[in-house]
């Protein structure tokens, strides 16, 4: 009932009016209307473009650098790994690397047995120690597996027990 006064009211009001007067208001409400639609609509919707655009160009830059990354993981795939050495040759390259850091003065044991090495190393520097054990493990690829390291008074010192495995 009061939605159908108001449409009357409203009709009445819209009817007593002259019709210079209803093209003056209808090129109002047109004005008011695209003005509404370009605050609320346009305005946001350019702002949001231009954040669209930024995210863009750091998204093709991300995929670009992913993509350079699948690349470069590819081609070392396909690269074959390096037959593993014989125990001889693995042996020699330990010696070559601790001797290299300056460690074979330092170096109480070294047993080769079932494709492991077995080193004890005495009053051994750790960037020393650290320098051959990348060595060896560049070189002969074996690893470390097994490691006791006690620190000793003198700064940077330490006794190393070491297993060495492919």
């Amino acid at each position: 009932m009061a939605a159908e006064s108001l449409t009357a009211r409203w009709s009445g009001w819209w009817l007593a009016k002259r019709p210079g007067e209803r093209r003056a208001l209808g090129a109002l409400a047109v004005a008011i209307a695209v003005a509404l639609a370009w605050a609320l609509l346009w305005l946001p919707l350019a702002r949001d473009l231009a954040a669209l655009r930024a995210e863009s160009a750091r998204t093709a830059t991300a995929l670009a650098a992913g993509r350079a990354t699948a690349a470069d993981l590819a081609a070392l795939a396909r690269t074959a790994a390096p037959a593993p050495l014989d125990d001889a040759a693995a042996r020699s390259v330990i010696e070559r690397a601790l001797g290299q850091q300056q460690l074979t003065a330092a170096l109480a044991s070294f047993e080769w047995r079932d494709g492991r090495a077995r080193l004890t190393l005495t009053a051994a520097p750790m960037p020393a120690l650290a320098a051959a054990l990348d060595a060896i493990e560049r070189d002969a690829r074996l690893f470390v597996v097994e490691a006791t390291l006690t620190a000793l008074a003198a700064p940077g010192q330490v006794r190393a027990e070491l297993t060495l495995a492919r």
